[in-house]
Protein backbone atom coordinates (compact mmCIF):
# COMPACT_ATOMS: atom_id res chain seq x y z
CA UNK A 1 0.00 0.00 0.00
CA UNK A 2 2.51 2.74 0.64
CA UNK A 3 3.97 1.95 -2.52
CA UNK A 4 1.00 2.45 -4.58
CA UNK A 5 0.39 5.60 -1.75
CA UNK A 6 3.73 7.20 -3.15
CA UNK A 7 3.19 6.78 -6.67
CA UNK A 8 -0.74 8.22 -6.44
CA UNK A 9 -0.22 11.19 -4.32
CA UNK A 10 0.68 14.74 -5.09
CA UNK A 11 3.83 15.71 -3.94
CA UNK A 12 2.70 18.28 -1.48
CA UNK A 13 -0.13 15.87 -0.27
CA UNK A 14 3.06 13.04 0.50
CA UNK A 15 4.92 16.50 2.23
CA UNK A 16 1.89 17.14 4.48
CA UNK A 17 0.34 13.43 5.20
CA UNK A 18 3.57 11.22 4.66
CA UNK A 19 6.37 10.94 6.66
CA UNK A 20 8.36 8.17 5.30
CA UNK A 21 8.41 5.74 7.96
CA UNK A 22 6.52 2.44 8.31
CA UNK A 23 3.70 3.58 10.24
CA UNK A 24 2.49 6.54 8.01
CA UNK A 25 2.76 4.18 4.75
CA UNK A 26 0.20 2.07 5.84
CA UNK A 27 -2.91 2.61 3.97
CA UNK A 28 -5.52 3.32 7.15
CA UNK A 29 -3.24 5.65 9.18
CA UNK A 30 -2.56 7.61 5.14
CA UNK A 31 -6.34 7.29 4.83
CA UNK A 32 -6.90 9.41 8.34
CA UNK A 33 -4.01 11.50 8.32
CA UNK A 34 -5.61 12.89 5.14
CA UNK A 35 -8.99 12.93 6.21
CA UNK A 36 -8.54 14.85 9.35
CA UNK A 37 -6.62 17.19 7.01
CA UNK A 38 -8.99 17.99 5.09
CA UNK A 39 -12.27 17.13 6.47
CA UNK A 40 -15.03 20.04 6.97
CA UNK A 41 -15.57 20.58 10.45
CA UNK A 42 -19.44 18.94 11.49
CA UNK A 43 -20.38 22.88 12.54
CA UNK A 44 -20.10 23.71 9.28
CA UNK A 45 -21.55 21.11 7.37
CA UNK A 46 -25.10 21.49 9.83
CA UNK A 47 -24.50 25.13 9.38
CA UNK A 48 -24.57 25.14 5.85
CA UNK A 49 -27.37 22.64 5.84
CA UNK A 50 -29.55 24.56 8.16
CA UNK A 51 -28.86 27.69 5.81
CA UNK A 52 -29.86 25.80 2.45
CA UNK A 53 -33.33 24.45 4.68
CA UNK A 54 -34.26 27.84 6.07
CA UNK A 55 -33.61 28.91 2.30
CA UNK A 56 -35.68 26.05 1.30
CA UNK A 57 -38.47 26.50 3.34
CA UNK A 58 -38.53 30.81 3.18
CA UNK A 59 -42.23 31.77 2.13
CA UNK A 60 -43.00 32.79 -1.12
CA UNK A 61 -45.11 34.96 -3.02
CA UNK A 62 -45.49 34.28 -6.30
CA UNK A 63 -45.40 30.43 -7.69
CA UNK A 64 -41.66 29.99 -8.79
CA UNK A 65 -40.89 29.51 -12.05
CA UNK A 66 -39.98 26.52 -13.16
CA UNK A 67 -41.75 24.89 -9.94
CA UNK A 68 -39.61 21.66 -10.64
CA UNK A 69 -36.65 23.86 -9.81
CA UNK A 70 -38.56 24.87 -6.51
CA UNK A 71 -39.11 21.22 -6.06
CA UNK A 72 -36.07 20.20 -6.60
CA UNK A 73 -33.89 22.60 -4.37
CA UNK A 74 -36.49 21.52 -1.48
CA UNK A 75 -36.07 18.12 -1.74
CA UNK A 76 -32.08 18.50 -1.95
CA UNK A 77 -32.31 20.72 0.96
CA UNK A 78 -34.41 17.68 2.84
CA UNK A 79 -32.05 15.66 1.93
CA UNK A 80 -29.10 17.01 3.20
CA UNK A 81 -30.70 17.58 6.06
CA UNK A 82 -31.83 14.35 7.52
CA UNK A 83 -28.54 13.45 6.57
CA UNK A 84 -26.70 15.72 8.08
CA UNK A 85 -29.03 15.52 11.18
CA UNK A 86 -30.72 18.73 11.20
CA UNK A 87 -33.26 19.11 13.67
CA UNK A 88 -36.29 20.27 11.07
CA UNK A 89 -35.84 17.70 8.67
CA UNK A 90 -35.83 14.39 11.01
CA UNK A 91 -39.53 14.56 12.00
CA UNK A 92 -42.15 14.49 9.12
CA UNK A 93 -44.88 16.22 11.57
CA UNK A 94 -42.28 19.11 11.34
CA UNK A 95 -41.62 19.85 7.86
CA UNK A 96 -44.85 19.45 6.50
CA UNK A 97 -45.37 22.76 9.38
CA UNK A 98 -42.47 24.09 7.72
CA UNK A 99 -43.49 23.32 3.81
CA UNK A 100 -47.12 24.82 4.05
CA UNK A 101 -45.91 28.06 6.10
CA UNK A 102 -43.09 28.43 2.81
CA UNK A 103 -46.64 28.03 1.02
CA UNK A 104 -48.77 29.81 2.69
CA UNK A 105 -48.68 32.81 0.84
CA UNK A 106 -50.16 31.42 -2.85
CA UNK A 107 -54.12 30.04 -1.96
CA UNK A 108 -53.64 27.21 -4.48
CA UNK A 109 -50.43 25.59 -2.86
CA UNK A 110 -51.65 26.43 0.51
CA UNK A 111 -55.11 24.63 -0.45
CA UNK A 112 -52.88 21.38 -2.06
CA UNK A 113 -50.48 21.28 0.66
CA UNK A 114 -53.39 21.09 3.56
CA UNK A 115 -55.16 18.31 1.29
CA UNK A 116 -51.64 16.12 0.95
CA UNK A 117 -51.32 16.52 4.34
CA UNK A 118 -54.30 15.09 5.32
CA UNK A 119 -54.01 12.27 2.83
CA UNK A 120 -50.34 11.64 4.66
CA UNK A 121 -51.68 11.60 7.95
CA UNK A 122 -50.61 8.07 9.01
CA UNK A 123 -47.83 8.50 6.81
CA UNK A 124 -46.73 11.37 9.02
CA UNK A 125 -47.88 9.92 11.86
CA UNK A 126 -46.03 7.07 12.10
CA UNK A 127 -42.71 8.56 10.34
CA UNK A 128 -42.63 7.16 7.37
CA UNK A 129 -43.51 9.83 4.80
CA UNK A 130 -40.24 10.49 3.23
CA UNK A 131 -39.21 14.43 1.28
CA UNK A 132 -39.22 12.30 -1.69
CA UNK A 133 -42.91 10.78 -1.72
CA UNK A 134 -44.07 15.18 -0.90
CA UNK A 135 -41.60 16.45 -3.78
CA UNK A 136 -43.16 13.74 -6.31
CA UNK A 137 -46.79 15.14 -5.10
CA UNK A 138 -45.74 18.34 -5.77
CA UNK A 139 -44.01 18.28 -9.42
CA UNK A 140 -47.74 16.61 -10.13
CA UNK A 141 -49.50 19.39 -9.14
CA UNK A 142 -48.67 21.04 -12.72
CA UNK A 143 -47.56 24.92 -11.29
Amino acid sequence: MGDRILKTVSKPSKQAHCVRDESTLNGSIWHKNLEQACSIPKTDTLRKAREQYELAVKPIQTIPRPWDAWVQTWELAMEVGKQKGLANTQNADEWMIDLAEALRGIEVLSTNVQVLTQIQRKEIDDGTLKPRDIANEMRQWGM
